[in-house]
């Protein structure tokens, strides 16, 4: 218990040595409502796929062309955009020495919006392969993929402290 205690007491003085110039609290807050609303979005994909299928029944809703391979091309893009992702929020919070602390705290706003719609990109896969092919089972494993992504780039505000400080 008194651990758990002591948990708490060090993360309520963390932000204080962030300077006072911004609310990080209310920053970090409003960042996490939209990358909720952003993660609650996901779950339209899978809505939307079970409404097609009852309304127009199992199958391609598009031929299926010459396109034999599609599904591994879109996990391998999935892929690929996991990567991407990860290249690219690690470039959005590259820091300049000359930034303050207001600059800092919107460059960690922007970068976890961002990256948390970019999140979206295999679900988006999954969808397009379910129009195209049909396979709905696909859809589910997209969509815990972005899932995933989503919970593993959410933001955290510990991190957010530890970030301001280097």
């Amino acid at each position: 218990m008194k651990a758990g205690k002591k948990k708490k007491k060090e993360r309520e003085k963390a932000p204080e040595t962030v300077p006072r110039q911004v609310d990080l609290r209310k920053e970090f807050r409003s960042t996490a409502r939209v990358c909720y609303i952003i993660a609650g979005s996901l779950l339209i994909y899978p809505l939307v796929m079970e409404l097609i299928k009852m309304l127009v029944g199992p199958g391609p809703l598009m031929s299926e062309g010459d396109y034999p391979q599609m599904r591994e091309i879109f996990f391998a893009m999935a892929l690929v955009a996991l990567f991407i992702i990860r290249f690219l929020h690690n470039a959005m919070l590259k820091k300049n020495p000359q930034e303050g602390v207001k600059v800092l705290v919107r460059r960690l706003r922007n970068a976890h919006v961002a990256t948390a719609a970019l999140c979206k990109i295999p679900a988006l896969l999954g969808f397009a392969l379910f129009f195209i092919h049909g396979f709905s089972k696909e859809v589910y494993a997209f969509f815990a993929f972005s899932f995933v992504m989503m919970v593993l780039y959410f933001p955290k505000f510990d991190h957010w402290v530890v970030w301001l400080r280097k």
